[in-house]
């Protein structure tokens, strides 16, 4: 039987959804091996990996998966960059979480309103006010409505 994506992202997903580091380790691995085997990773593999990456609070995992992504020319979307924004938000990582937003742009993907909410998020860890301010303002330049997660935050952060 010859294993393809569709196999080897099941396998992931399993892995993935076990919430488990050492799982997850062995997720990478089979990443590893459909490389090995010359099946090329998509967008959907890197989204199972960063989304547990996120879920864990391995933020720093989850840039490097990104950071492989690009290097393997895969293009992630809008969901996978948000996941990976909300993983730097979880640790605090205000800074990097904006230069990830960047670099979505940069790469032609469009943030949306979850985007701008885990960004707010960040903002809310560090409590910086005005970061939020700006992202809120950011965001309705952009044509997106705020949310009650977006104010939820706000709020949040004002405390």
């Amino acid at each position: 039987i010859s294993s393809d994506l569709m196999t080897y992202d099941s396998i992931i997903s399993m892995y993935q959804q076990q919430g488990k580091w050492k799982e997850m380790r062995s997720a990478v691995q089979v990443k590893e091996w459909m490389v090995e085997k010359g099946i090329e990773p998509s967008a959907v593999t890197y989204g199972y990996l960063i989304s547990r990456c996120e879920r864990d609070g391995h933020w720093q995992d989850a840039v490097r998966l990104f950071d492989d992504m690009e290097v393997v020319h895969v293009k992630p979307n809008v969901v996978t960059l948000t996941m990976l924004i909300t993983a730097c938000a979880k640790a605090g990582q205000l800074q990097k979480a904006l230069e990830l937003k960047e670099r979505m742009v940069r790469l032609g993907v469009v943030p949306n309103v979850r985007s701008y909410n885990a960004l707010l998020a960040a903002a809310q860890a560090v409590g910086d006010l005005d970061a939020a301010l700006s992202l809120l303002d950011e965001m309705q330049v952009a044509g997106l409505s705020p949310d009650a997660v977006t104010y939820c935050t706000l709020i949040s952060t004002c405390q």
